[in-house]
């Protein structure tokens, strides 16, 4: 039998950035290792905030996402469900 302790969990998902990881899709850019430079990253920005669409979506993964302090929610679901 093998041992279970030493056993990693593997996730494969087609992003690595939170915005487009929880659109589910590509949104914007993701700029990795080496091409993350100051330059492609401004670009990538600039046209972000010109692209209409672009930032229609990531006001949809805003509003997906739920209002500020989700945290202190969890927190208090936990504290009345212990009570």
């Amino acid at each position: 039998m093998a041992d279970l302790r030493h056993r990693r969990a593997v996730i494969k998902i087609p992003y690595i950035g939170l915005v487009n990881i929880v659109a589910g899709k590509k949104v914007v850019d993701e700029l990795i290792q080496n091409n993350a430079t100051a330059i492609n990253i401004a670009n990538a920005l600039e046209n972000a905030l010109k692209d209409h669409q672009i930032m229609n979506e990531l006001a949809a993964v805003k509003f997906s996402l739920g209002e500020p302090g989700a945290s202190l929610r969890a927190a208090r679901v936990v504290l009345d469900e212990i009570k």
